[in-house]
C-alpha cells in the first residue's frame, strides 16, 4: 500500500496533467458538433484498425482448422460426383436416389514427407488404418492422381508415388477414347509417358489423359496430364507420347486418399474365375 501512495505522489503532476486533458476535451466535444464528429470518426477508426487486427488473429489460429474443415467438405463433394458411384438399373427402386451406390470415398490428408528426386520416389502421409486407409488405394490432389498407397500404420501412409518405376495407371486419351497406360521413365518429375497407342491413332498436343474406367485405384475422369509430344516408338507400331503432368508432384500438401468400396468384391470373383479354368 506503501508503494501504491508513494508512486502517486511521485507522479501526481502528470495524473493532474492528464486528467485536465481528458476534462477539456471533454468539455470541447460536448459544445462543438464539428470537433466531437471528427473526435468520434478518430476513434471509430482506431476501433476498427484494432478489430481488424484482432481477427487477422484469430484467422491465423484457427488457419489449421479451417483448412481441416476444407478438406473435410472437398472430400464429401467428390464422393457424390458421378465418377464415384455405380448404376444399379437392373431392379426396379421406389426411391431414385437408391439407383446409384456409392462405389468410392475419399479420405483428406496431409503429405508429411515427399522424394521426387530419386528412381524410386514415396511420399508419406497423416492418414493410416486409423482413418480406414490401407494399401493399394488410390492419392489424388485437387489437381490429378499422385499415387497408390504401398503400406499403412495406424496414423501413417506410404505412397507409391507417380514418380516410381513400378507405378502404373490404366489411361485414356479424353478426345478420342483411346486406351493406353500411363508410367514414368525417369527424368523430368513433370513428365509422365503415356505408351499403347498405336500410330494409326490421330494425337494432338494438349489433348487431356484422364484415368480410364480399368482402374480399379482411380474412378474414371480422375486427371492425369496433358499431352506435350509424341513420336513413334522405334520399330513398334505405338507412339511414345509425353505427358505433363497435371498435379505438382513436388509441390503437393493436401491429397485424398481414395477407397474403392467394391474392389474386394471383383477380386474375389476374379480370383474365383481363374481358379476355375486351372
Amino acid at each position: 500500500m506503501g508503494n501504491i501512495l508513494y508512486f502517486l505522489a511521485r507522479y501526481n503532476r502528470i495524473f493532474i496533467f492528464v486528467l485536465l486533458e481528458i476534462t477539456a476535451l471533454s468539455l470541447v466535444v460536448s459544445y462543438h458538433d464539428a470537433k466531437r464528429k471528427t473526435v468520434f470518426s478518430f476513434l471509430n477508426d482506431i476501433t476498427s484498425r484494432f478489430d481488424s487486427k484482432v481477427s487477422d488473429i484469430k484467422y491465423y489460429f484457427h488457419l489449421k482448422s479451417t483448412n481441416e474443415s476444407l478438406l473435410a467438405e472437398n472430400a464429401r463433394l467428390r464422393q457424390n460426383q458421378p465418377n464415384a458411384k455405380w448404376a444399379d438399373t437392373m431392379r426396379q427402386v421406389q426411391i431414385i436416389d437408391t439407383t446409384f451406390k456409392q462405389k468410392f470415398t475419399y479420405q483428406p490428408a496431409q503429405v508429411i514427407n515427399n522424394s521426387t528426386n530419386v528412381k524410386n520416389n514415396y511420399i508419406t502421409i497423416d492418414a493410416g488404418t486409423n482413418e480406414g486407409v490401407n494399401s493399394h488405394m488410390g492419392v489424388v490432389s485437387t489437381n490429378g492422381i499422385i499415387g497408390i498407397t504401398r503400406f499403412s500404420s495406424g496414423n501413417y501412409a506410404t505412397v507409391l508415388s507417380v514418380l516410381h518405376k513400378d507405378f502404373q495407371v490404366s489411361a485414356q486419351i479424353l478426345e478420342n477414347d483411346e486406351l493406353g497406360s500411363v508410367v514414368w521413365e525417369g527424368g523430368s518429375p513433370d513428365v509422365v509417358t503415356l505408351k499403347d497407342i498405336p500410330v494409326h491413332i490421330i494425337l494432338k498436343k494438349g489433348w487431356h489423359v484422364i484415368v480410364s474406367q480399368n482402374s480399379d485405384a482411380f474412378p474414371k475422369g480422375i486427371p492425369i496430364g496433358t499431352i506435350i509430344s509424341f513420336q513413334t516408338n522405334g520399330s513398334e507400331a505405338t507412339y511414345n507420347v509425353k505427358v505433363r503432368l497435371a498435379a505438382s508432384i513436388r509441390n503437393v500438401q493436401k491429397v485424398y486418399v481414395i477407397n474403392n468400396i467394391l474392389l474386394d468384391e471383383k477380386k474375389a470373383l476374379e480370383t474365383k474365375t481363374l481358379e476355375s479354368n486351372k
